[in-house]
């Protein structure tokens, strides 16, 4: 549903033995792959696999608004060129590889030469399969030359690894390595808060000029927290959830310009109203306090880009922030809800997989609020999952290393399922407004499947969709090929996976973890008939910005 940042990576040898000597990855200098190619015409079609998004115009913006946000893009473009290079290399040097302006368009979507929609495979002649480890490490190198280099910045998340003219390895400081990119950034940032008249802003960006950190500043993100005013918002910083798949642990960049609508939730009191429920809900059980989401931390924004990590993959609909742990534990969290981002993907992706399964027979056209709704939950369950693990004395999780984020994703939807089954209780949904809820799950579990089965969140999704179907909460109807709600067993089916998840997730062990994955992550006939039926119909798979 949304991806989640990950801040609780934790990484076990046989882990990174497994990414290091096996799988698909330029990261095996001895590996010789036949590269397949993707013509024009062909591509003309997956490039219609993206979606635009709807950008705000800002009519009532002056010249100073104007300047400020012109200022703010080019930070963002330049923060883009880092990523290109973390993610791929120079795109530049890509661009005139390719044969005509099909490919380029496409190389532009997926950062490279590959599909990221289909395990990262090449498209162009000459290209390879993405290495595991992106454009961070050596195309060539090995887990065994990895573990024999002898540098202590090494498994560092700000450096990385490249070939001295000796071909031996070398570590390099993101700051030596990105050093003309985070000069222009810093030039920008700096007459971007001259511009400004946003005090916080302001703040944020000064904070990042004079420190010349844009990569892991505590100081900067505390700062960002507090900004639940501004009108505009900008954000730049480094995310766990990056290219890194050799050892998951490099960061890769980001940032995002976004313009606030405090409008929305005036003008929707039922919706404020169960937002309101919500968060009350929260504070009863303890998941958080108010010190650490409060009702001015919840944002509803319009997107006019994002730039770097959050760009190449599924475009992120919600997210909680920031991404800083230690910021997070000091000054909490606020929760961000990206409405165009969001409105695109229910329109153009969520209700026509809906028709083309017709689930439960109904229409969710009119079902907008109850997307936004259940990404609110969702956020703030992952946010209470961070509030209770930060405080936490003894780390019940601390045996889930290979699947700790499946299972936190796991949980965090259930848990989800579980929060909007409480607003029906207590009459705050109608019994049609819960259905129609559980038919956008399905719909969207079958959109992230779409997107890759790497994501771990999307296996996550997929392992909850079968269990489900096990359990008989929804069924497969063979004559339609479609899946239906069952609304007598859908609750008990759901209270099933929550048990389950609780058992996998507070005392599990990757083994056990790995049994219930290997069990019901998998494609099912059902799900590959489904699949084939929706990809029939040529449905977007994904959004992106057209206009930034």
């Amino acid at each position: 549903m949304r991806k989640l940042v990950n801040l609780f990576s934790g990484i076990s040898i046989s882990f990174l033995v497994l990414v290091g000597c096996g799988g698909r990855s330029d990261n095996q200098s001895n590996q010789d792959m036949t590269e397949p190619f993707v013509d024009s015409a062909s591509l003309t079609d997956k490039i219609k696999e993206f979606a635009p998004i709807e950008i705000p115009e800002l009519a009532s913006g002056t010249g100073r608004v104007s300047d400020l946000i012109y200022h703010l893009t080019k930070v963002g473009d330049w923060v883009d060129s880092i990523f290109w290079i973390q993610s791929y290399g120079n795109p530049a040097e890509l661009f005139a590889q390719q044969v005509d302006s099909n490919h380029i368009a496409f190389c532009k979507l997926h950062y490279g030469p590959y599909d990221r929609f289909r395990n990262n495979e090449p498209i162009t002649p000459g290209s390879r399969y993405k290495a595991f480890g992106a454009n961070l490490y050596p195309s060539d190198i090995t887990f065994p030359e990895f573990l024999q280099f002898s540098d202590s910045t090494k498994e560092s998340p700000f450096t990385a690894l490249r070939r001295n003219k000796e071909g031996n390895l070398i570590s390099i400081q993101y700051a030596d390595l990105f050093k003309r990119e985070i000069d222009s950034i810093l030039y920008h940032t700096r007459l971007a808060s001259l511009i400004s008249e946003q005090y916080l802003l302001n703040s944020y960006l000064n904070e990042i000029y004079t420190n010349k950190n844009i990569f892991f500043n505590i100081k900067a993100d505390s700062i960002y927290t507090f900004q639940t005013v501004n009108p505009i918002e900008f954000y730049i910083g480094s995310f766990t959830e990056g290219e890194d798949g050799f050892l998951r642990k490099k960061l890769a960049i980001t940032s995002f310009l976004l313009i606030r609508d405090n409008s929305f939730m005036t003008k929707r009191v039922r919706t404020q109203q169960r937002f309101r429920s919500l968060l009350s809900y929260f504070y009863k059980e303890k998941q958080f306090d108010e010190k650490f989401i409060s009702e001015d931390r919840i944002g509803i924004y319009d997107a006019l880009f994002f730039k770097g990590q959050l760009n190449a993959g599924s475009k992120m609909i919600s997210l909680y922030m920031p991404p800083n742990e230690s910021s997070l534990k000091v000054n909490g969290s606020k929760v961000l809800l990206f409405k165009n981002i969001m409105y695109t993907k229910f329109n153009k992706i969520l209700i026509p997989i809906h028709n083309t399964l017709n689930t439960t027979g109904t229409k969710i056209d009119d079902s907008f609020e109850m997307f936004m709704l259940y990404n609110l939950t969702y956020e703030l369950v992952a946010a209470s999952e961070f509030y209770k693990s930060s405080r936490s004395i003894d780390n019940q999780t601390g045996t889930l290393k290979e699947y700790y984020n499946i299972m936190y994703s796991m949980r965090s939807d259930i848990s989800t399922l579980k929060y909007m089954e409480k607003l029906y209780k207590d009459e705050l949904l109608s019994q049609q407004e819960l259905y129609k809820l559980y038919s956008i799950y399905i719909a969207d579990v079958i959109r992230n499947i779409r997107f890759s089965l790497s994501n771990e969140q999307s296996m996550a999704l997929l392992v909850e969709l079968n269990f489900i179907l096990s359990k008989g909460g929804f069924s497969y109807d063979i004559e339609n090929n479609s899946i239906i709600v069952n609304k007598n067993s859908i609750m008990e089916a759901i209270e099933y996976l929550d048990r389950e998840t609780k058992v996998l997730f507070n005392h599990g062990d990757d083994q056990m973890a790995a049994r219930f994955v290997n069990k019901y992550g998998v494609l099912s006939n059902p799900i590959k008939e489904i699949l084939k039926k929706v990809n029939s119909q040529k449905i977007p798979r994904d959004v992106y910005f057209d206009k930034n």
